[in-house]
């Protein structure tokens, strides 16, 4: 966590249980403090389990107050399913400072 030119960011490394969105998404990792509505957050695979390749999606409902919502894209050139093995997905948010919620 910490600050930069009037933004507050809090950036982590989840762990691996993020599936795909042909399996049961959302899935959540927690936040260690609630955000604004003008939070920004910005997600990113960081490897890739399986044969399939895939990225990190935002998923659902953006409510930020407590927990990232997401799962894992596929494409669907060579198979039409969207199901993927777990992945870890990385994180950067950040809030203006001055909307931050208390």
């Amino acid at each position: 966590t910490g600050a930069v030119d009037g933004f507050t960011y809090q950036a982590a490394l989840g762990p691996d249980t993020v599936k795909g969105v042909g399996d049961a998404p959302p899935y959540a990792y927690s936040l260690t403090s609630p955000l604004s509505s003008e939070s920004i957050p910005i997600v990113s695979q960081a490897g890739m389990d399986g044969a399939n390749g895939g990225w990190a999606i935002l998923y659902g409902s953006p409510d930020l107050t407590s927990s990232l919502n997401l799962a894992i894209e596929e494409d669907q050139f060579i198979d039409y399913e969207r199901k993927h093995s777990t992945e870890q997905v990385g994180y950067v948010i950040f809030t203006p400072a001055d909307s931050e919620s208390t």
